[in-house]
């Protein structure tokens, strides 16, 4: 009996550190995650800031981001806004390691900036459950919402155009178009096989 009573103690004990350990991680994680959010906030609105509305006639601002001790400076990253489900994310460069479907919206192979002549700026993210489903509200967009992008100190305005879905294979099919377009995609909520494709064109 009194061996019984030792190993139920035993058995006790492990089950509180377990317990405890379990709180520890997931305390650590939601600190990353907010740390992480509210340093990218702070990122996302300086350069939504210092952008300026493209229109057919305007000349872009050779403005510097500013760089003093309050300001978090992002080189070649860009805003992802999305205002009719209340989403602003941070993109980064192709060849930077934060550009990484499973930490952000990532910016995919081939894709050209709205910078460039005839560009297709395709950005993917996770949808479904977690903090990295930053696109799990996209399957309540519109053909005629905006989305905007903001990149290099200039805010470019899409209206999205098409809306659909295909086999997730590792392509996005586009038919060609001499416009300047954005594609979102993501994982179907209720068939994996497939991918939710929205596709914008920006308004000149």
């Amino acid at each position: 009996m009194v061996k019984k009573r030792k190993n139920n103690n035993l058995f006790f004990k492990l089950g509180k550190y377990l317990v405890l350990i379990s709180i520890m991680i997931f305390a650590n994680y939601n600190i990353y995650w907010y740390a992480k959010n509210k340093r990218e906030t702070k990122i996302i609105n300086e350069i939504m800031d210092i952008s300026t509305p493209i229109t057919r006639n305007n000349t872009i601002s050779e403005e510097v981001i500013p760089s003093d001790n309050n300001s978090v400076v992002c080189n070649d990253c860009g805003v992802l806004e999305i205002p009719i489900i209340n989403l602003s994310k941070l993109f980064f460069p192709m060849d930077n390691p934060n550009n990484n479907v499973d930490k952000n919206v990532q910016v995919l192979d081939g894709s050209l900036f709205p910078d460039q002549e005839n560009s297709i700026l395709a950005l993917a993210a996770h949808s479904g459950y977690g903090y990295e489903a930053f696109f799990d509200d996209l399957d309540q967009l519109s053909i005629g919402n905006d989305i905007n992008i903001y990149y290099h100190h200039i805010k470019y305005n899409y209206q999205i155009i098409k809306i659909y879905k295909e086999i997730k294979d590792g392509n996005i099919s586009i038919e060609h178009s001499n416009d300047q377009l954005l594609v979102l995609t993501t994982c179907d909520k209720k068939d994996k096989t497939k991918q939710l494709v929205i596709v914008a064109k920006l308004n000149n």
